[in-house]
């Protein structure tokens, strides 16, 4: 099951660069939960569809050109690590910005049902279950 997760995750990360804006239609349970990291200023917890596409129409609003980029990707069961690569444009500036983060993706029977977003890899790692 890890490396169909493992796949699962690699498409939705294709899909986004391809141009579709999360959540992904037909990947996420409509209950799914996406947590933004605890260090972001504007961290929190969306839950369901509708909550989760806020959340991500709220990021469009702040930067465009938005590129996430998966750099490693590691499976555990119903559990994913994600380490990527963003870069976008603030929308205001235009000023660029880049940075790295971890997604922790949990998946059941090929559905995204929660992600949680880390900046700090070691802690996801270990979220994972997974060692370095």
């Amino acid at each position: 099951m890890s490396e169909e997760n493992v796949e699962i995750v690699r498409q939705a990360y294709l899909r986004v660069l391809a141009g579709e804006r999360p959540p992904l239609p037909g990947l996420f349970d409509p209950e799914a939960e996406y947590h933004t990291s605890s260090a972001d200023p504007d961290a929190g917890v969306f839950r369901g569809i509708g909550e989760i596409t806020r959340a991500f129409r709220e990021m469009d609003a702040t930067f465009s050109d938005v590129r996430s980029e998966p750099v490693e990707i590691k499976g555990n069961g119903d559990v994913v690590f994600v380490w990527a690569r963003i870069s976008a444009r603030g929308a205001a500036s235009g000023a660029p910005v880049e940075w790295e983060y971890a997604q922790v993706w949990t998946l059941r029977a090929g559905k995204v049902v929660r992600v949680v977003e880390y900046l700090d890899r070691a802690e996801a790692v270990r979220a994972v279950g997974l060692k370095e």
